[in-house]
């Protein structure tokens, strides 16, 4: 199946504050057109298997790592926060992987611009003010395999959407506009054996579902995510 790259997007990983991020590094390349990963002082090793695919992706421009000059509390934080601002003309969708939350007002401000759409993931935002269901962590469902494709037109769109939900139970990106909250579903979905026009109307079925299951709210484009409604129809289907 051929890999579809969201050719507007970047990602740009705080890997100090998320270390364990590296093992996605090579997913990655497969969703975001552009990765960058900037720190001042790290201990993440990666696998020897890997040494020839990044070197290839630092040729073509596709990695690039920077490490800072000064080893101090924000250091990486102040070189993220400047090489989104280098690339903001040259992307429209950026993605900030920290658990730190003081990204947010950057990501608030990168919002406010038009054609442009920011989030940040990180694993300590997942759902934490709700009680937890199970002990363990939720499954993911993978969105993009090719049995989806197979499934009555109604179950492709329950499927995808307890897929997408899943996912965002793990990584907590949670877009506050209805248009993010589009775009990120699109970008989940690019690996799919279907044409743009058959993602476009599997993601707006998602959002519909999503709507009729009271899992979320839309209000003049922006949405309330209701967690705990969201976390129990997942543990109830997975």
């Amino acid at each position: 199946m051929k890999e579809k790259i969201n050719d507007q997007s970047l990602l740009l990983i705080d890997i100090e504050n998320c270390p364990s991020k590296i093992e996605d590094l090579i997913e990655d390349f497969q969703i975001y057109q552009k990765v960058v990963i900037c720190y001042a002082q790290t201990g993440v090793k990666i696998p020897l298997d890997w040494l020839m695919v990044l070197k290839d992706c630092v040729a073509k421009d596709r990695l690039e790592l920077v490490k800072m000059s000064e080893v101090g509390n924000n250091s990486a934080d102040f070189g993220i926060t400047f090489l989104l601002g280098r690339y903001f003309d040259q992307f429209d969708h950026f993605v900030i992987y920290s658990n730190d939350k003081g990204f947010d007002v950057i990501i608030e401000l990168v919002n406010r611009a038009a054609h442009k759409q920011a989030e940040r993931i990180g694993k300590q935002d997942t759902v934490a003010p709700v009680p937890p269901v199970r002990d363990i962590e939720p499954k993911v469902i993978n969105i993009n395999s090719e049995e989806l494709l197979t499934l009555p037109p109604f179950k492709q769109a329950e499927q995808a959407t307890l897929a997408y939900l899943s996912r965002l139970l793990i990584n907590g990106s949670w877009p506050s506009k209805l248009q993010g909250f589009y775009n990120s579903i699109r970008t989940r979905l690019r690996f799919m054996a279907c044409d743009d026009l058959a993602q476009d109307k599997l993601a707006h079925q998602i959002i519909d579902c999503l709507i009729k299951a009271n899992a979320i709210s839309v209000n003049d484009q922006q949405i309330v995510y209701h967690k705990g409604k969201i976390k129990s129809w997942v543990d109830e289907n997975i």
